[in-house]
């Protein structure tokens, strides 16, 4: 959101994102319609009337989509959003989604489409408005509405139904000053929460930014004087909305730089997660800032299964401030020694697979992308020696005869006696390896890209409470995997 990508197929994003966000293609419209899920209610968007009423759109753009097979509105709305219009998609999938149909959800909200879901309709005979032009009634005897009591109405009345959730609140710091955030389950309400609770500063550097809520929260922190920088990765794989975004933050006054060109290479992204507030206060993760990062969707397999953290360990703090600054000011931080986080492309391959080595009872790794060997062989090394080992992946479905992208993984770590599954019960986009009594919690894709290439952040972590309550995710997960 979620935090794009089907490999040899197709591309979506958590974060945004979704096969992984280094090495993937975008080729999801050769897919074949029938493995994604349709409704008969919403527009039709090959229409020519629809499509004129999207391209005419120049400030908003609210429409209730049926299905995600047609190729023809998905660009047309991409499009709409690309040049800068509020675009705001609700669309019902009534029973569990295809994973297919979850990423090219995703990829839609990669290119800045703010996308609802839910299970059951709560705009009946809405179906889109550009604009002060409203569209209603069925998607075969459509009615144009420019009534201004009318047209406003109905912009309120779909507004307060795609609104994100931001009730939640912010959990309290544990002794060793850290805490908790399983997505969705937190929804977006800590992470506005945290923006909004800032007095003085707040450094963002992420991969994805689309949540309208946490936009929102930035704006409103400069408007009351924070100062605020953003750093935003402008090379998401397959789609991205970076121009839009950042033309938004800085019109609010806010100091927006795209992240540093050094990791935007071969397929190479910054793709951390994590911003400073205050000076006191580190909140990293695994999620991106987007809606299905942040637990905005009521059809579950559409949100993302994320991890945050809040972190107020000084020797964190510091070093999370002096890793902003360096990719702020475009300097190397390979001359750092970093001790409490784990930064590609600086220590994340030792410390992630120092703590796989020293398991001596229990390994649960959650991951969207798995295809590292020589951590595929430390797992098994892991087993051999008799540890629990259990492994969760992100389904990314192949098409035309290709596998999912993590079923050679898979296939190999059932070969040597480990439980290893997809899971889909929300889109697993969580990156984290809980070990005897330590824990990885971090931005980290377990591929070559996520260990050794691109910009990624996270940290082990001891606490008790924190280890015992991934752990607990993680088997509860195991149990029920699919939606």
């Amino acid at each position: 959101m979620k935090n794009l990508y089907l490999v040899a197929a197709l591309v979506a994003v958590a974060v945004p994102a979704c096969a992984t966000e280094d090495d993937s293609p975008d080729d999801w419209a050769d897919a074949d319609p029938s493995d994604f899920d349709a409704k008969a209610d919403g527009i039709s968007g090959s229409s020519a009337a629809v499509l004129s009423l999207i391209d005419g759109a120049s400030t908003r753009l609210y429409v209730q989509i049926p299905t995600l097979t047609d190729k023809t509105l998905l660009t047309h709305l991409k499009s709409a959003a690309a040049r800068g219009v509020d675009v705001r998609a609700y669309m019902v999938v009534a029973h569990p989604g295809h994973p297919a149909t979850v990423l090219a959800a995703e990829q839609l909200e990669a290119a800045g489409v703010d996308l609802c879901v839910e299970r059951t309709t709560q705009l009946p005979k809405f179906l889109a408005l550009a604009d002060n032009k409203l569209l209603t009634g069925s998607g075969s005897a459509p009615k144009t509405v420019t009534t201004a009591a009318d047209v406003k109405k109905a912009a309120e009345t779909f507004i307060g139904v795609v609104t994100e959730d931001v009730s939640d609140a912010v959990p309290a710091l544990g002794s060793d000053g850290t805490a908790l955030m399983i997505m969705p389950d937190s929804h977006a309400g800590p992470i506005v929460s945290l923006i909004a609770g800032a007095s003085s500063s707040i450094d963002l550097e992420i991969y994805q930014l689309q949540s309208l809520a946490a936009i929102g929260a930035l704006e409103d922190a400069k408007h009351r004087g924070v100062a605020v920088r953003v750093m935003l990765e402008p090379k998401t794989v397959g789609f991205a909305n970076y121009k839009q975004v950042a033309k938004r933050l800085a019109a609010a006054g806010i100091t927006v730089k795209e992240t540093p060109p050094a990791f935007d290479s071969s397929h190479n992204v910054d793709h951390a997660k994590f911003m400073v507030i205050d000076g006191k206060e580190l909140v990293f993760g695994s999620g991106n800032m987007v809606r299905s990062g942040l637990g905005g969707n009521a059809a579950t397999e559409f949100t993302n299964r994320d991890f945050w953290l809040r972190d107020r360990r000084a020797a964190s703090v510091a070093e999370a401030k002096t890793l902003y600054d360096a990719d702020w000011n475009r300097t190397s931080s390979t001359s750092t020694t970093f001790t409490s986080l784990v930064v590609t492309p600086d220590n994340a391959d030792d410390r992630i697979t120092a703590l796989i080595d020293g398991a001596k009872t229990r390994i649960y790794l959650y991951n969207q992308s798995l295809s590292d060997s020589a951590l595929l062989k430390h797992l098994e090394d892991a087993k051999q020696r008799g540890v629990d080992v259990r492994v969760l992946l992100g389904m990314q479905p192949g098409f035309g005869g290709a596998p999912a992208a993590n079923q050679p993984a898979i296939d190999e770590l059932k070969a040597a006696g480990i439980a290893a599954d997809f899971f889909t019960a929300h889109y697993l986009h969580g990156k984290v390896v809980v070990a005897d009594g330590k824990a990885f919690v971090g931005s980290q894709n377990f591929t070559r890209g996520g260990l050794v290439n691109n910009r990624e952040l996270g940290s082990v972590l001891v606490s008790s409470a924190i280890v015992s309550a991934l752990a607990k995710s993680f088997a509860d997960d195991q149990t029920h995997p699919a939606p």
